[in-house]
């Protein structure tokens, strides 16, 4: 077991971070021969077009209906201040 520089607390040999007082106590160590094999491969969806969802004209109504909805809220919050 290994302890935290900053609090003593023990730490597990593979932490980096002190359960404690939350600090890293060393690098991670990144192995030099990496070869980024996976860094160029594409996801499987990649070049699939996403086929759209429902019709535009019920997102109009929907954004129609709740900007309505905030006017007569909005309206009648202003009688009340008014009375």
């Amino acid at each position: 077991m290994k302890k935290c520089p900053y609090c003593g607390a023990e730490m597990d040999g593979a932490l980096f971070l002190c359960p404690e007082c939350g600090k890293q106590s060393e690098q991670p160590v990144v192995k030099p021969n990496y070869d980024q094999y996976y860094d160029d491969v594409l996801p499987e969806d990649e070049g699939v077009e996403t086929k759209r969802k429902g019709d535009p004209a019920i997102a109009i109504r929907v954004g129609l209906v709740v900007f309505a909805l905030v006017l007569v809220i909005s309206a009648g919050i202003a009688v009340l201040f008014l009375i």
